[in-house]
């Protein structure tokens, strides 16, 4: 008997906590009905302490508690938030600040490196035009090789042949030639070595 009592008496408290819980709950849902239903009416808000504000009100004039943003409210101050950041990403960048202009030392050490480059490139666009000159007097060495070999070879006497040998080293001289000065003067004196080759007597 002691033992189907006792569990009747602790089921029947289990019973009464649920009871109990089940009226807390249903007294707040009755509570925040009771209060959305008032706010429709009086077309105001009213605060979770209790106090009735206009619509307009921001704070609660009772407990100066901030109005509490609804639903729409909320989305609407998302929204804003997301085209802000929209805007910002849309910006043009700011401007990049100007490189400081160098201390004198960098400056000269700068101009030393510009006038050393400008050096190695006058050096460069000189030295293909000393080897074209070079290969210019080559070929003018050659033609005049070709016509000692004439000279040499020709029918007539001695002194006929040193007057052709004269003749092309008149043909080579420096002072009739002004425009190819260089390549005269080298082949005017690669004709000169030849010259006991032709002299007469």
């Amino acid at each position: 008997m002691s033992s189907s009592s006792s569990s009747s008496s602790s089921s029947s408290e289990k019973q009464k906590r649920k009871q109990r819980d089940d009226d807390i709950n249903a007294k707040i849902a009755a509570r925040m009905a009771k209060r959305e239903q008032e706010e429709n009416a009086w077309q105001g808000w009213i605060c979770p302490c209790g106090g009735k504000n206009f619509v307009m009100k921001g704070r609660c004039y009772a407990c100066n508690a901030l109005k509490p943003l609804s639903g729409a409210q909320k989305g609407l101050a998302a929204a804003e938030k997301i085209a802000q950041s929209i805007a910002r990403a849309h910006l043009p960048p700011e401007p990049k600040k100007k490189p400081e202009p160098p201390s004198s030392s960098s400056s000269s050490s700068s101009s030393r490196y510009a006038k050393s480059r400008s050096r190695s490139r006058s050096r460069s666009r000189e030295a293909p035009a000393t080897h074209s000159e070079t290969e210019e007097i080559m070929e003018a060495k050659a033609q005049a090789v070709k016509r000692l070999e004439e000279i040499k070879d020709m029918q007539g006497t001695a002194d006929q042949k040193e007057k052709a040998f004269k003749k092309l080293l008149r043909e080579w001289h420096p002072d009739k030639n002004v425009d190819r000065v260089q390549v005269c003067t080298a082949v005017f004196q690669f004709l000169q070595k030849a010259r006991h080759l032709f002299k007469h007597g």
